[in-house]
């Protein structure tokens, strides 16, 4: 009996559309459309039928100053094809301890190259409390996940983000320079963890400590949210940095295994 799939002629526009992605995954910055035509060798037209389609399925975003990009959505299809190693899956136990120790929201986070994306959450018991709807976007400079993740680009790739990502100021307290924001991480890298202060929202305030495959890489943010009246300075130092700090920890060893 000939194996699936044994002399169908393959659909070319499912081809097309399979390249594109793999071109947007192989770089961490939004894509033109023209850079996107040259690298799979189709004309722009058909490549942004294409794009627009895949647009539409929520598999890639676009911005007509930036360009194209993937979507967090092909991290569910990613980690459904991997048995066992289903991020947010493995790490849900943990992400509960969190918010059971220190009663204030506790979020995994993802990068895309320019943003972060919460993927999973759970929220404090308390009355007044920070949420973040799975699935919200937020600018990586303004929040202490995306902090994190900078901090830890290859030299490279962070020079590329700050010259290309614009800082917009949100707040009176945002990181809106480009050379103080590049200081800022040199300290969250030394220091292994990040703090957010009404950066991107008056009133909220925010630490976050990486998350660590077999091989060192930062592929996730472990991060708690609060608001910013609650937290002082004792409870920071003496209870929500300790706690995210080990979390993460204890997260990434769980990715090792």
């Amino acid at each position: 009996m000939p194996a699936k799939g044994a002399g169908v002629k393959p659909v070319q526009a499912v081809l097309r559309a399979l390249q594109i992605l793999e071109t947007l995954g192989q770089h961490d910055r939004p894509l033109a459309l023209g850079e996107i035509a040259s690298n799979v060798g189709l004309n722009e037209s058909t490549t942004y039928r294409l794009l627009q389609t895949m647009a539409q399925a929520g598999f890639v975003s676009s911005d007509r100053r930036r360009g194209f990009r993937l979507t967090a959505k092909l991290f569910d299809l990613a980690q459904a094809a991997i048995p066992g190693m289903e991020v947010r899956t493995l790490v849900r136990p943990l992400l509960e301890e969190v918010v059971a120790r220190c009663n204030e929201t506790a979020n995994i986070v993802l990068f895309d190259g320019v943003e972060v994306v919460y993927v999973d959450q759970v929220q404090s018991r308390q009355t007044i409390r920070i949420l973040a709807e799975v699935g919200r976007r937020l600018p990586a400079y303004a929040t202490a996940s995306g902090k994190v993740f900078l901090a830890h680009l290859p030299p490279e790739h962070l020079e590329r983000y700050l010259r290309t990502v614009p800082l917009h100021r949100f707040t009176a307290h945002t990181i809106a320079d480009p050379e103080r924001l590049r200081q800022h991480l040199a300290v969250v890298r030394q220091r292994g963890y990040a703090e957010e202060n009404q950066e991107m929202e008056e009133g909220v305030s925010c630490v976050a400590a990486p998350i660590r495959d077999a091989g060192g890489k930062v592929v996730a943010v472990l991060s708690i949210s609060g608001p910013t009246a609650r937290w002082t300075d004792a409870l920071m130092e003496g209870l929500l940095i300790p706690t995210v700090r080990e979390y993460a920890e204890r997260m990434s060893q769980l990715l090792r295994e």
